[in-house]
């Protein structure tokens, strides 16, 4: 058990180190924007290639099944070393403005290469996880069910509430930022990771591939649509139209629940008890 709580350890450290390349992206954003002059609406557009080229190596990804074809830490190895090693990286803010499309292409392609980490990331950890057994392998999957839910429940409850936290100090903002932030990033993995327990074994690193891509293609939308809706109605009310995306979730991880607790054995087994045919 040790063992595997190391191994674990070490997976989410890979992802995360992994995986700043994607933070870069937004910590250039402020100077991208001063050098720029963009508005509001112009710094979500200039978010928008990133979230477009993580779906982009997605359905790549999830076209070639590269992810059921290669083993998972190979796949994240090249994958990151090819994100990592992109000749654009340190040329962004060298560049003219007059330029930003190349600029835009330089910042923002690696991000293409990121999708096959984070597949290979939700591959390694059901497969880091001791044989439990049948019956072990569905409490755990009925654990993840109740926690998506808990977490979509949460976030929808921080957009609803986020009005009445806008003028507040700063401490008690903090708070607030850190334990909503906290909760989409939970549900997030916790999709992920009930993906990875119910899909077929064959076609896992697939689906998630398809789910990376699905998932960063709604990003995109909602990046653009808040800065609009905030001209109409405010900064401050602007975040409550985000609690459509848990709440349209939440009644199916709520049924979902609800049956594996009267039927436990309807629900399929792991993944990673699956065997191919």
């Amino acid at each position: 058990m040790r063992y595997s709580l190391v191994q674990r350890g070490l997976i989410a450290l890979v992802l995360v180190l992994a995986m700043a390349v994607w933070f870069s992206a937004s910590a250039v954003v402020p100077a991208l924007a001063s050098q720029w002059h963009l508005s509001a609406g112009g710094v979500a557009w200039l978010t928008a290639p990133v979230q477009a080229g993580f779906v982009l190596g997605a359905v790549v990804s999830a076209v070639l099944g590269l992810a059921d074809r290669m083993r998972p830490h190979l796949l994240a190895v090249g994958c990151a070393s090819a994100a990592a090693w992109h000749p654009g990286h340190g040329v962004v803010l060298r560049r003219p403005a007059g330029r930003g499309a190349a600029a835009l292409r330089d910042r923002d392609l690696p991000r293409g290469c990121l999708p096959g980490v984070h597949e290979a990331h939700g591959l390694l950890v059901p497969s880091g996880r001791p044989d439990a057994g049948h019956g072990g392998a569905r409490r755990l999957a009925g654990a993840g069910v109740s926690a998506a839910a808990a977490a979509l429940t949460l976030s929808g409850a921080c957009c609803l509430l986020s009005p009445l936290f806008f003028t507040a100090g700063g401490p008690l903002l903090l708070a607030f930022a850190a334990v909503w932030g906290a909760a989409v990033i939970a549900d997030s993995g916790v999709f992920s990771t009930l993906l990875s327990e119910f899909a077929d074994r064959r076609y896992v690193g697939t689906a998630l591939a398809a789910q990376t891509a699905l998932g960063f293609l709604l990003t995109i939308v909602t990046v653009q649509l808040i800065p609009l809706l905030a001209a109409v109605v405010g900064w401050r009310y602007a975040f409550v139209v985000l609690a459509a995306g848990p709440m349209t979730a939440l009644p199916a991880m709520t049924t979902l629940n609800r049956r594996m607790g009267r039927n436990p054995h309807a629900i399929p087994i792991t993944a990673t008890e699956r065997t191919s045919p």
